[in-house]
C-alpha cells in the first residue's frame, strides 16, 4: 500500500517561507529608511529651535544694552556738568535721575527690590549679617539693610543682607 503525503511538500513550503521572509525584510528596510529620514528631520528641527532661541536671547540682550546706553549718556552728562560748574547738587540730581531710570528699565524686565527694613526676618529672602540688641523692637525684626536683595520675576536673585534685632537680655547671655 502506498502512503499519501499529508500537506504540502517541503520545497513549496520553503519557497513560501522565503517569499514571506523577503517581504518582511523589505518592510524592515522601508521602516529603517523612514526612521533615518525622521531622525534627520528631528535633528534639523532641533538645530533650528536652538538657533531661534539663541537669536531671541541675543535680541533681548541687545534691547537691554540699548536701554542702558541712555543711562551711560546721562551719567556722563551729570559728571560733565558737575566738573564744569563745580556743583555737587547738579551731580547728585543727575545721579538720582539716572538711578531711577535704571531701576525702571530693570523693573520692566521683572526685577523687584525686596523691602526689608521693618519687616520680620525671612531666611528665604534675607541673610543675617549682624544681630543687635534693640529696646522696643521685636526679636527677629530687620533694623537695617546692608545690601539690597532682589527678585527676578518672582524668583530670588539675591538675598538682602540685613541686621536683625535681638532682645537686649539675649545679647547679654550670648
Amino acid at each position: 500500500m502506498e502512503e499519501k503525503a499529508v500537506g504540502p511538500s517541503i520545497p513549496p513550503l520553503a519557497e513560501e517561507l522565503e517569499k514571506l521572509l523577503h517581504e518582511e525584510s523589505e518592510k524592515t528596510e522601508a521602516y529603517r529608511s523612514q526612521m533615518t529620514y525622521l531622525q534627520a528631520d528631528f535633528d534639523n528641527y532641533k538645530k533650528r529651535v536652538e538657533k531661534t532661541l539663541a537669536e531671541s536671547k541675543q535680541s533681548g540682550s541687545d534691547q537691554i544694552i540699548m536701554s542702558l546706553l541712555s543711562i551711560i549718556d546721562e551719567l556722563e552728562l551729570a559728571l560733565s556738568a558737575a566738573k564744569n560748574k563745580g556743583e555737587l547738587a547738579t551731580l547728585l540730581q543727575g545721579v538720582d535721575m539716572t538711578l531711577k531710570k535704571l531701576q525702571g528699565i530693570l523693573g520692566k524686565e521683572g526685577l523687584t527690590r525686596i523691602e526689608s527694613v521693618g519687616k520680620k526676618f525671612d531666611p528665604n529672602i534675607h541673610e543675617v549679617v549682624a544681630k543687635e540688641p534693640v529696646e522696643g523692637k521685636e526679636e527677629g525684626m530687620i533694623i537695617d539693610e546692608i545690601r539690597s536683595g532682589y527678585l527676578l520675576r518672582g524668583k530670588l536673585l539675591r538675598p538682602s543682607m540685613v541686621r536683625v534685632a535681638v532682645a537686649p537680655t539675649a545679647a547679654k547671655e550670648a
